[in-house]
């Protein structure tokens, strides 16, 4: 599990950095913009859980 939790928070931080300027709000002390990153990546992760967990088995099914 720490594996993928690895491979997708690069993911996010590379979608992150192609996609849009929260880089540079992280680098700003604002709390603001910190809690709206911190936010985006918690609803993120729960996403790729929820996919991992329930959508995955749904798609790729072993038929024999």
């Amino acid at each position: 599990m720490l594996k993928k939790l690895i491979l997708y928070t690069a993911i996010y931080a590379l979608i992150t950095i192609l996609l849009s300027n929260d880089w540079n709000c992280i680098l700003d002390p604002d709390s603001y913009c910190l809690v709206n990153v911190l936010a985006k990546y918690i609803v993120f992760m729960l996403l790729i859980v929820i996919f991992d967990k329930f959508i995955k088995k749904k798609i790729f099914k072993n038929e024999k």
